[in-house]
């Protein structure tokens, strides 16, 4: 997430587990008193977090677990991306698609050869920074809850 810290994301059915780093703790509790950020660190650091997926706070994180809902926006008929040359990602060759938009510039890394699979996503130059990467196209991915002794209850 930037330069505020790392957010694991799990998500199962209708539930989403988050898990925040340090940086990040520290980054939520800006402008808390040192007790209270020492407070929030000792409940949360390396413990899960369990929210409804349609919660105000986790919504946007969940639509990162479905990567067809995520792309939404960015529609084929629907955008002023521009192909700007090939690069490569993990040694596929990839043709280079980018965007600006109001002082932020998307950058996309569609496979060159076969299917064309998105395999990088960068946003740059905004307010919040991205940096993705996408591979294991078509395999299933094993999700499994965390342990119910790792997980806080924050109600």
């Amino acid at each position: 997430m930037g330069t505020e810290g790392t957010t694991e994301l799990i998500k199962t059915g209708d539930t989403v587990y988050l898990r925040f780093d340090e940086k990040m703790l520290r980054s939520q509790t800006e402008g808390s008193s040192e007790a209270e950020t020492q407070a929030a660190l000792d409940a949360l650091l390396g413990k899960w977090v369990q929210e409804k997926a349609d919660a105000e706070d986790a919504k946007d994180l969940a639509q990162f677990c479905d990567l067809d809902s995520y792309l939404e926006g960015f529609k084929a008929d629907d955008t002023e991306a521009k192909r700007a040359g090939g690069s490569a990602v993990n040694g596929t060759p990839t043709v280079v698609l980018e965007e600006s938009y109001r002082g932020e510039k998307a950058t996309a890394h569609v496979a060159a050869k076969g299917t064309p699979y998105l395999l990088r996503f960068q946003v740059t130059g905004g307010a919040e920074p991205i940096d993705m990467t996408f591979s294991e196209f078509d395999k299933p991915v094993p999700v499994k809850k965390p342990a119910k002794k790792d997980i806080v209850d924050l109600d």
